[in-house]
């Protein structure tokens, strides 16, 4: 079914029970106000991909630090100065 663009943009939705005609429920909403919510809201969902690259960004530093470091260093100790357990 092809989809018509009406002029107006508010719209009323009634819901009925299809046996007995008993009104379920309804109401009214504007089309321009559910657009902009979803656009608004696909907007939020993208957001937090955007401050996890920028914390990866700001944490490469650091990164790049701790390389130098441990490249610099030998990260295994030389005797082991753990307490061994009596018998």
């Amino acid at each position: 079914m092809a989809e018509k663009q009406h002029p107006h943009s508010r719209i009323a939705v009634v819901s009925t029970c299809p046996d007995c005609g008993a009104e379920l429920g309804h109401g009214e909403f504007d089309r321009n106000e559910v657009s902009a919510r979803e656009v608004e809201q696909q907007t939020q969902e993208k957001e937090p991909d955007r401050k996890v690259d920028k914390h990866r960004v700001e944490r490469m530093p650091q990164r790049f630090a701790l390389e130098k470091i441990f490249q610099a260093i030998d990260p295994i100790p030389a005797g082991d100065s753990r307490r061994r357990p009596r018998r």
